[in-house]
């Protein structure tokens, strides 16, 4: 029986550009540490970060520039197996 591997892993092994791979690895680490929204350091030059959680997991993260209805600049997809993260996907 194969293990399925950890968000980490995947995003390891993933054939992604660095710099995708390395936001990707400080948000694994925010959403591990509890993100800081008021942190002043948001990706993609975003002053505002909008989540939806489905159950107890983020299902999106919308990135804006502007506040709260300001200009989308990134949105990130979570997939969840019910007890881990399992994906994340850029837009």
């Amino acid at each position: 029986m194969k293990l399925t591997p950890s968000i980490e892993q995947m995003i390891e092994e993933a054939p992604a550009p660095i710099e995708p791979r390395h936001f990707m690895r400080r948000l694994l680490e925010f959403l591990k540490n509890g993100l800081h929204l008021s942190a002043p350091a948001l990706p993609y030059g975003a002053d505002y970060c909008e989540l939806t959680y489905s159950g107890a997991f983020v299902a999106t993260a919308v990135y804006k520039s502007g506040g709260s209805s300001g200009t989308t600049l990134k949105t990130l997809t979570f997939g969840n197996d019910g007890t881990n993260i399992t994906s994340i996907t850029a837009t």
